[in-house]
């Protein structure tokens, strides 16, 4: 918990004075880089007290600081709850116990200072009453112990008045209390009232939600229909050509001419012609027009122009009008449903288009009812119509016998604006409209840009043309001769007698069943001749089973008689155990400093999470007590996590300064601090698992997941066969980083590469010994990255990872282009395992800029000298070395050299 984000800098002052210049002191020894930096060319010793405690104060900032105050705070805090929890045992009010451990503790002389540190936080009503308490008992205390020298009146004087004063404030808290408790109340009725109106409107909203959606339904289906509607509300009357006719196509002497049939007035055909227009029964039209055929029907505008010539033949001009588009009603007799209509328009009829759209309808014993086609839905010959392929769906209208118009050779719908269609049916079912579109839109020429070859491309076309139209109950009723409901309730039927089909319980044998219970002699009979041949039949099993039998008893017996001998072992057994009980009561005052000694060690392991579940995970798996066999199977612990106040890194370059922070804690030199954190953050980011092969791999692997994720890693020891159960429950964890011990286990080499690989954790191998390396298989580098951990590691691990965690709005490392290095000594590696080296090496570069160890370093420290110890190449190694001899720092090289020559 971080207390000091509480305080003040004078707060933080006073604390330091009451932890004491002579920790303040020690925690500058045991921190010596940090005090190098804070007051260099001093040493912690020569240091004032007052120079102590103010450099602490002013410095409270630096990590090893804040983490010491924050721990002394703590332990002053548990020492308060420890002497309080130790007052109750005694039997003392928890009230009092309260009062008594503030008062003994460090803040009993600034009690301000403890509340601002105490959470939850009080009341302030609370906090007076206990410092007038605590107040009293302190004073108590001192007239015990100064009870020769004080004037007791004077004591007694004062006793009662903060008596007074903490009755006062007794009194103020309760009517306070009251007060709240009304409001209170006052409240919760009102939260009531809220609560029933809001599940009120909750009821009127779930309505209103279901008539938007049955209104939505509707609005949909409305505007489907809407698409094929037929209407002309929107035509305006043209003043050129005051007149608008049904009129007739025939064409004499090579010119298209017009019989008038009859007049158009609101949308409508009139039976005849209208009154106002000039009499013409022919429209002579000079229009040059050849997309008209012979007797078609439509909708032509007109006027007459005077003939100065001739006055009792005026000339006519006409327009053609393209938005009157009239129905032609065809009437299929034979027919007596939608479904009939659309099968025969599939199949073609004979009949003849006059008209841009007709209806295909039937009487269905009120009006006419039927499917209105277009021409671009029609494939029209000269005494032909069929549907073409590519239509889907129609529109189904109705009209009245009196909307019928006899126009020249075929019938037309006197009503020219039909409106919306009641409804639109499928000409194709869902699959084979599926297959159609498919088929359009897989042709050769897109199959080939996709590389598929020409066989395959004609595979596809064939298996979805071989695909059925029809589900399972169209082709059943069709099968029967019965309607799709009476296929299904057929279906229906079939399932619920269908474990009598396909039992041995069925029909037969229930008759033949009832035929020998009704005959108690046959039922005899029948029993006592299926004995006899059942047991013809199982005469060699029973003898087997017999001799088995008495076998088993044998056993029996002899188990018996080793029972009695066990049951013999086991008295002289406890009386030893009776005997070793009176020596260990000899013993007890041994086994207290014993118990002692645990509990201590129990303590320090609580302070490093990851380590404690290290140790459990190793405990041994005792399984059956009879066998005397411990089987060794995989473990999974999952890691905990550390504090919830866990300070947040957003940038970089402090989740590089915070990992090589516990990098040193964790063992690790700290001139390779950062090198070795730029190394793991690369490794994460590109989700390349980790090999730590030496000493305090774990302690590595824990401190990476404490700075990243504020939780230590989780363990998985590999131990006896692979267990897809043990990588399931691994999967299924929240852990982040997961450190895998005994990775080398035989029943999991062949799995390891695979595991890694697939799971989303980010995962540490970790082997104690570098030389365990040599005999893995080479290829093993295409999967992780290793690393040698005796070259950089210098200290035993403390195990104290202050927990850190990524922000949400974390900035990653941007995208850095590969360099290629060494590329004579990784010939002989993989293609992969070098990419992967590559890369870490990129973003290395990157991240650490002007680092003080060389470039030229890293490259043999993270990457030439792993690789060389896993495949062995130390003399090409130490080749390469003498090559950069002037590129390396002097020590580094002595040390490398060193290690290769004394391998040579």
């Amino acid at each position: 918990m971080n207390y000091l984000e509480r305080l003040s800098s004078g707060d933080v002052k006073t604390i330091c004075e009451l932890i004491g210049p002579r920790e303040l002191k020690q925690n500058f020894r045991a921190n010596s880089n940090g005090f190098n930096t804070i007051k260099p060319g001093f040493r912690p010793n020569s240091l004032s007290d007052e120079m102590a405690v103010s450099l602490t104060a002013q410095n409270v900032t630096m990590r090893f600081i804040s983490k010491f105050l924050n721990e002394k705070i703590q332990s002053m805090m548990d020492k308060i709850a420890s002497e309080q929890d130790k007052l109750i045992s005694q039997g003392v009010p928890s009230d009092g116990a309260r009062v008594v451990a503030l008062a003994n503790s460090s803040f009993s002389n600034n009690m301000e200072l403890y509340f601002r540190l105490e959470q939850p936080v009080r009341s302030s009503e609370e906090i007076g009453a206990l410092k007038i308490a605590v107040r009293l008992v302190k004073g108590m205390c001192q007239n015990e112990s100064n009870s020769v020298h004080a004037s007791k009146a004077a004591d007694n004087l004062e006793e009662d008045a903060l008596r007074k004063e903490l009755e006062a404030q007794k009194e103020y808290a309760q009517k306070k209390i009251q007060q709240l408790q009304g409001l209170l109340k006052d409240v919760q009725v009102d939260v009531n009232e809220k609560q029933d109106n809001i599940i009120q409107l909750q009821a009127e909203k779930k309505k209103l939600e279901g008539e938007l959606n049955a209104g939505q339904s509707e609005l949909a289906k409305y505007h489907k229909l809407e698409k094929y509607s037929v209407s002309q509300s929107d035509i305006q009357e043209q003043s050129m050509y005051p007149y608008c006719s049904l009129c007739r196509v025939y064409w004499y002497d090579g010119k298209m001419r017009l019989k008038r049939l009859s007049d158009i007035e609101n949308n409508e055909v009139l039976d005849k012609y209208c009154e106002i227009y000039p009499y013409q029964k022919e429209l002579f039209t000079n229009q040059k027009t050849n997309g008209f055929p012979e007797n078609y029907v439509g909708v032509w505008n007109w006027r007459t122009i005077p003939n100065i010539n001739d006055p009792s033949r005026d000339y006519i001009e006409s327009e053609y009008n393209a938005f009157y588009q009239p129905t032609q009603v065809i009437i299929l007799k034979e027919c007596t449903s939608i479904e009939q209509i659309v099968k025969k328009l599939v199949m073609g009829i004979s009949e003849k288009m006059y008209c841009n759209g007709a209806l295909f309808a039937y009487w269905n014993g009120q009006k006419y009812e039927g499917v209105r086609c277009r021409e671009q839905d029609l494939d029209i010959g000269a005494d032909r119509l069929a549907l073409r392929e590519n239509t889907l769906e129609l529109p189904v209208f109705e009209i009245f016998p009196s909307m019928l118009y006899q126009a020249g050779e075929c019938q037309i719908c006197s009503v020219l604006s039909l409106g919306m269609p009641c409804r639109v049916v499928k000409v194709k079912e869902a699959v084979e409209i599926l297959k159609t579109l498919l088929r359009n839109r897989l042709t050769w020429a897109t199959s080939k840009q996709k590389g598929i070859t020409k066989a395959t491309h004609q595979q596809i076309v064939a298996y979805l043309q071989e695909l059925p139209d029809k589900d399972f109950v169209q082709e059943l009723s069709e099968q029967c001769n019965c309607t799709e409901v009476d296929a299904q309730k057929l279906i229906q039927e079939f399932v619920q007698e269908a474990d009598a089909y396909l039992s041995a319980s069925d029909v037969e044998d229930e008759t033949l069943r009832q035929i020998i219970l009704r005959k108690p002699e046959l039922e005899k009979r029948c029993k006592e001749l299926l004995t006899k041949e059942w047991a013809e039949d199982n005469d060699e099993k029973l003898r087997e089973a017999e001799n088995f039998l008495q076998q088993k008893k044998d056993e029996a017996e002899k188990a018996k008689t080793r029972f009695d001998q066990l049951n013999s072992d086991y008295v002289t057994l406890e009386q030893k155990l009776k005997e070793s009980n009176n020596e260990l009561e000899k013993r007890e005052q041994l086994a207290a400093e014993v118990e002692q000694r645990v509990a201590d060690r129990i303590a320090k392991a609580q302070k490093d999470a990851a380590d404690f579940i290290a140790s459990q995970a190793f405990l041994p798996q005792s399984k059956n007590v009879n066998d005397q066999k411990v089987s060794e199977t995989a473990a999974f612990v999952s890691g905990e996590t550390q504090g919830e106040n866990l300070v947040v890194l957003k940038i970089l370059d402090d989740v590089m300064e915070e990992l090589a922070y516990n990098l040193r804690d964790a063992g690790v030199q700290e001139k390779y601090t950062k090198a070795l954190a730029a190394y793991l953050c690369s490794a994460y980011r590109h989700h390349i698992p980790v090999l730590l092969a030496g000493p305090n791999g774990l302690g590595i692997a824990q401190a990476f997941s404490m700075t990243l994720f504020g939780k230590s890693a989780a363990i998985l020891s590999c131990m006896g066969e692979y267990s897809e159960e043990v990588y399931d429950v691994c999967e299924e964890s929240d852990d982040e980083v997961v450190a895998i011990l005994n990775p080398f286990c035989v029943g999991w080499t062949q799995r390891i590469p695979l595991f890694v690989g697939e799971i989303s954790k980010f995962c540490f191998l970790i082997t104690p010994y570098v030389e365990d390396l040599q005999v893995e298989p080479l290829g093993m580098l295409n999967y992780l990255l290793p690393l040698a951990t005796e070259f950089f590691v210098d200290k035993r691990p403390t195990g104290m990872y202050p927990p850190n965690k990524l922000g949400m709005d974390f900035s990653e490392l941007p995208e850095q282009k590969m360099r290629r290095f060494n590329e004579k000594f990784l010939t002989k590696f993989g293609s992969l395992a070098k990419r992967n080296l590559w890369e870490i090496f990129a973003d290395m570069e990157y991240m650490l800029k002007d680092d003080s160890i060389k470039e030229t370093a890293n490259s043999y420290l993270f990457g030439l000298l792993p690789f060389a110890c896993f495949a062995g190449k130390f003399d090409m190694l130490l080749e390469q070395l003498e090559k950069d001899v002037d590129k390396l720092p002097k020590d580094f090289y002595k040390m490398l050299h060193d290690y290769l020559g004394e391998d040579e």
